[in-house]
C-alpha cells in the first residue's frame, strides 16, 4: 500500500522569513516616524518654554521701568548669565530668571552687551531698547528685541 501525499498546507521557511523581513522593515519605518514626531514635539515645547521665560523677564523689566525712578539690572555675567536680578532704589534685590537657562542682554541701540550692573534711570521720554537671548542647556535659544518705555 502506498501512501498518497496530497498538497500540504502551511508556509515554507522562505515565506516565513520573507514575511518577518517585511514586517521588520515596516516596524523600523513606523518607529522612525514616531521618534521624529516625539523629538519635534519636545523641541516645540522647549521653544515655547524659552519664549515664556523671555516674556516673564521682559514683563518684570517693563513693570520696573514704568513704576520706578531708578533701578539696576544685575547679571552674574554677560553673555551667558545664569541669573538676572533687579535692584530697586531701596536696595531690595529680586531675581527674575530661572537657573536652568542662560541669558544674554544687549543694549539694542548701541548693539553692545549690557554691563553686569546696568543702572537704569527712566524718565518720561526715555526708552530702554534691549535684545534678550534665552538659551537652554541643549543650545536651543529664543531671541527678542523690544523697546521698553513709560506709558
Amino acid at each position: 500500500m502506498s501512501k498518497r501525499q496530497g498538497p500540504e498546507s502551511g508556509f515554507t521557511l522562505v515565506e516565513l522569513l520573507g514575511a518577518i523581513a517585511i514586517f521588520s522593515i515596516l516596524v523600523a519605518l513606523v518607529f522612525q516616524v514616531l521618534h521624529t514626531g516625539i523629538n519635534a514635539s519636545n523641541k516645540a515645547k522647549e521653544g515655547a518654554s524659552l519664549q515664556r521665560e523671555a516674556n516673564i523677564i521682559l514683563s518684570a523689566l517693563t513693570t520696573r521701568h514704568e513704576t520706578e525712578s531708578s533701578y539696576t539690572i544685575l547679571l552674574d555675567q554677560n553673555p551667558s548669565a545664569s541669573k538676572i536680578s533687579i535692584r530697586n532704589e531701596t536696595g531690595e534685590i529680586t531675581v527674575i530668571s530661572q537657573a536652568s537657562y542662560f541669558y544674554t542682554i544687549y543694549n539694542d541701540t548701541t548693539h553692545e552687551l549690557l554691563p553686569t550692573e546696568a543702572v537704569i534711570e527712566p524718565n518720561n521720554d526715555e526708552s530702554l531698547s534691549i535684545r534678550l537671548i534665552v538659551e537652554d542647556a541643549q543650545g536651543q535659544s529664543f531671541e527678542i528685541s523690544t523697546i521698553i518705555s513709560r506709558m
